[in-house]
């Protein structure tokens, strides 16, 4: 090195040499002191306590303090060094150094310069750091997962949905709702932006997989920066990182789609994410099962917050009466006849520290359906009936929201946000009741209005003021007809409004210290909830006995405190408890009714094993609108319900457990969960059954009912086998008492889901994704013992031929109490290189099953019932990128 130093000096001199001797003297000077050095030579290799090669490892060589040269491993871990020296040193000092790893060093002589092995060993603080696995790509630096998707792609990939589920610690709901490690996600943003709040499935269901360059898990999220700043959060959320050439450019796509049996899928997408502002829009025509209103739905989050202000209360007006059973076990594509549309658009725009989001969607479903089904009662009677249903229905979904966020200044933060949804509904049916037809009509007009004010404002270091207010107003109007065959006296009409209203202020105060860390609240709502029914047959006066006129006001205010105590960075103590006046009137009648909530729990943090809990509370309750009806409401075509005329609490002890462990560096997870809880008292039913109606009444049973669940869920990278696998398991334990006919009895019910589920990484052209679920329910009423059984099991095999074609081939098997159902379906996904087109050939249902039934025992009845199935369809979609 510092003979090549000294020639480059000499050749920047060359210009000015003119005397030729010169030249020659003093090149033959540089020659000399070149010979006069020692060039020597050290190999070795890096690797990690487990003999794996570490690539990117700086090895120095030092003379005492003197660096004599350094150089880096390769992919293999193996390193070349050369020095240049002067003097031959009596040792050499050989550094390795990595980050996430300790340093190791070593002392050689000139002796002693064989093949040099260093073995790193990681740091403690390991999840502290960024780690890169060689198979995964996973990163992980501190809260932050980082998932490549290219090493979780299979090629199929559509949407962004389809690369989730290929992420081990991923799960997707059927609803849509995303899931880490058993919690739902609180948000799901793109490029750090959140776009859709709580309907993200418009997102995950919609963007184009290719567009995406990294998956994040954000743990310990929260988007309140002065929150954030304070403390610990229990959210997750997770980010999506566009690929360079997708970001600040408009970009999208159009897919169309033309299948046998008149079936088409029409969709686009377009896409403008830069820093300061964000656009998505999307459009979706098809009758392939997929329907719109579920996707433009909100999704449920994860709760578990420590403030109290940061719960958004939303309520719903009640749906009385529903013509349509949708009870089946199969996905979409199998059992919807559809035509379904949906338009969505979706902007955000930061100004400073100022981000204002919008949002506009309109959904249609038009479906189609046909079912049957026969019930049989375990009674003396020995009752019975059978109906076929034909059903028609027609669901619209509009819903605008606007939400404004501004860090006013660095010790206030303001979010505001309003949600306007329409949610229309008409629905037709053709039933035959044991033989006799009748046509059902129903027509619902619905709508929710809600409005969330936050501000955060910083007091001290240690202390933080919170308030929270909230406006809602809801109604949900149907007007239900049944009509009667050759018959126009029997006809019968149900009208029934549930207008609701509610508002609440809360204001909290949170404080800390190095050890404890404590707040205090005060809640005052108000809430007004309202039922009226009119029940007549034909266009005759209403029937008092089965009509409705029913209010129920309750004004509150509510003290609550929490304090929790730190006794290390590991062991925390949690108590709350919260007192609450409830001045309730429900019709004329006024009652006070005082509640006392507390909680108690313990919590052990970042332990080796994980982190464990257990928790206690008791909560008090009110009843729902719908057990306040005095008179009989017409429920379904043939069932009544009535509700009880004196508003009582009811109070609930539930005791838990819980442990998770997280290992993202070698995808290891478990999330265990168990919970008892006992009622002192409940709203147990009173039913009446003859052959024609089924008549419940509500009434308080002074009789203990207890509930006990127990999830499991541990997933594993099995590195011999380079597969993903995740075992869980659901049980649940409920006995609760039931009057049916005048026999008064003790329901105990079981039910267990067992479920199996992998993916494949092979370094091959094919991989597989797999699961199978067992399914058991066991219940007892009186002398009756009842048991069900239902097992589901797919594969699904995918197949690169080249970096251009992927097959996609799967199957599944469903055996339920007395049938078996074998089902396949495949797609062929075509993307030639350097080309912005794709085609997809998709075959459904190719089995072509047409009817799927399915037989459940209850603990006193056995319900038979059967689905029409969509039949066999191919369809070619052709997608342009850009």
């Amino acid at each position: 090195m510092i003979c090549l130093s000294l020639t480059l000096k000499f050749l920047t001199l060359m210009p000015i040499l003119k005397n030729s001797k010169l030249f020659f003297v003093l090149l033959l000077i540089i020659q000399q002191y070149a010979w006069s050095q020692e060039s020597i030579s050290i190999t070795g290799v890096v690797n990690d306590i487990d003999n794996t090669p570490i690539q990117g490892v700086s090895v120095i060589a030092y003379d005492n303090a003197t660096i004599l040269g350094y150089t880096y491993s390769n992919d293999s871990g193996e390193f070349h060094l050369i020095l240049n020296i002067d003097s031959v040193p009596e040792k050499i000092i050989l550094k390795a150094q990595h980050i996430g790893f300790e340093t190791s060093k070593k002392e050689l002589t000139i002796s002693n310069l064989e093949k040099i092995i260093f073995n790193l060993k990681e740091k403690s603080e390991l999840l502290n750091e960024v780690v890169l696995e060689s198979w995964e790509k996973i990163k992980v630096n501190k809260d932050t997962v980082t998932y490549k998707a290219a090493a979780f792609s299979k090629g199929n990939e559509q949407v962004v949905e389809d690369l989730l589920k290929n992420i081990p610690s991923i799960d997707i709901d059927t609803d849509g709702t995303i899931k880490i490690n058993g919690k739902p996600i609180d948000k799901l943003l793109i490029e750090g932006d959140d776009l859709l709040n709580r309907r993200y499935s418009l997102l995950s269901k919609n963007l184009d997989a290719s567009v995406i360059e990294e998956v994040q898990v954000l743990n310990n999220f929260e988007d309140n920066p002065i929150l954030k700043d304070f403390q610990e959060s229990e959210k997750v959320a997770l980010n999506l990182i566009l690929k360079e050439d997708k970001r600040n450019v408009w970009f999208g796509n159009i897919n169309v789609g033309i299948g046998t049996d008149k079936h088409y899928n029409i969709h686009s997408n377009l896409g403008l994410l830069r820093k300061d502002i964000k656009l998505f829009n999307l459009i979706n025509l098809n009758n392939t099962g997929t329907k719109a209103t579920t996707q433009s739905k909100n999704l449920k989050t994860y709760q578990a917050t420590k403030n109290k202000t940061d719960k958004k209360i939303e309520k719903e007006s009640k749906q009385v009466i529903t013509i349509d059973n949708d009870n089946s076990f199969l996905p979409d594509n199998l059992i919807n006849f559809n035509k379904s549309y949906l338009g969505s658009l979706n902007l955000l725009k930061k100004i400073n520290q100022t981000s204002l989001r919008g949002t506009f969607n309109y959904s249609l479903d038009k479906l189609e359906k046909k079912d049957s089904y026969f019930v049989d009662y375990f009674v003396e009677d020995n009752l019975n009936y059978s109906e076929v249903n034909t059903i028609n229905k027609e669901d619209i979904s509009l819903n605008t929201e606007f939400e404004l966020k501004s860090l006013i200044n660095k010790k206030t933060y303001l979010t505001y946000l309003f949600n306007y949804e329409n949610t229309p509904s008409k629905t037709t049916g053709n039933l035959i009741y044991n033989s006799l037809q009748r046509f059902q009509h129903q027509k619902d007009k619905t709508y929710n209005l809600y409005n969330h004010v936050n501000i955060t404002k910083t007091i001290s270091d240690k202390s933080l003021f919170l308030l929270y207010a909230y406006l809602g107003k809801n109604n949900n109007k149907q007007k239900y007809s049944l009509d009667f065959v050759n018959s126009t006296n029997d006809n019968l009409h149900q009208n029934t409004e549930n207008p609701l209203t509610y508002y609440g202020i809360t204001s909290e105060i949170a404080s800390r210290s190095n050890k404890n860390e404590w707040g205090v609240s005060t809640t005052f709502s108000y809430d007004s909830d309202q039922l009226n029914s009119i029940f007549n047959f034909n266009v005759e006066s209403p029937i008092d006995s089965l009509s409705n006129n029913t209010i129920f006001e309750n004004r509150k205010i509510d003290i609550s405190g929490k304090f929790t105590h730190n006794f290390s960075e590991k062991l925390s103590l949690r108590l709350s408890a919260s007192l609450t006046d409830n001045f309730t009137q429900l019709n004329n009648k006024k009652e006070n009714l005082f509640f006392f909530n507390p909680k108690i729990g313990f919590s052990f943090k970042k332990t080796k094993l994980g982190n464990f809990g257990i928790n206690y509370n008791y909560l008090n309750r009110l009843p729902t609108i719908l057990y306040l009806n005095k008179n009989y409401l017409l429920r379904s075509y043939r069932s009544f319900s009535k509700g009880i005329e004196n508003v009582q609490q009811i109070g609930n002890h539930s005791f838990s457990l819980f442990h998770t462990y997280n290992n993202y560096k070698k995808q290891f997870q478990i999330h265990a969960l168990f919970l008892y809880s006992i009622s002192d008292n409940k709203y147990g039913n009173k039913t009446f059954l003859d052959q024609n109606y089924t008549y419940t009444e509500l009434t308080s049973i002074n009789v203990e009912s207890k509930l006990t669940t127990f999830n499991f869920q541990i997933s594993k990278y099995l590195i011999p086998l380079q597969t993903s696998i995740k075992l869980s398991t659901n049980q649940t334990w409920n006995k609760s008492p039931s009057i049916i006919n005048n026999e008064y009895n003790i329901l105990n019910n079981y039910n267990a889901s067992y479920r199996l589920q992998g993916t494949t990484y092979f370094n091959l052209p094919i991989d597989f994704k797999f699961y199978i679920q067992y399914n058991y329910s066991k219940g007892k009423f009186n002398t009756q013992t009842t048991s069900n059984e239902y097992l589901d099991s797919s594969i699904r095999m995918i197949t690169t031929f080249s970096p251009e074609i992927v097959l996609e081939i799967g199957t599944q098997y469903n055996k339920t109490y007395d049938d078996r159902y074998f089902f396949s379906n495949f797609n062929i996904n075509y993307k030639p290189q350097n080309s912005k087109w794709s085609f997809l050939l998709i075959g459904n249902n190719l089995t072509n099953i047409d009817i799927y039934s399915n037989t459940i025992i209850s603990e006193f009845q056995k319900t038979e019932s059967s689905f029409q199935l969509v039949p066999r369809y191919f369809l070619l979609n052709a997608k342009y990128r850009f």
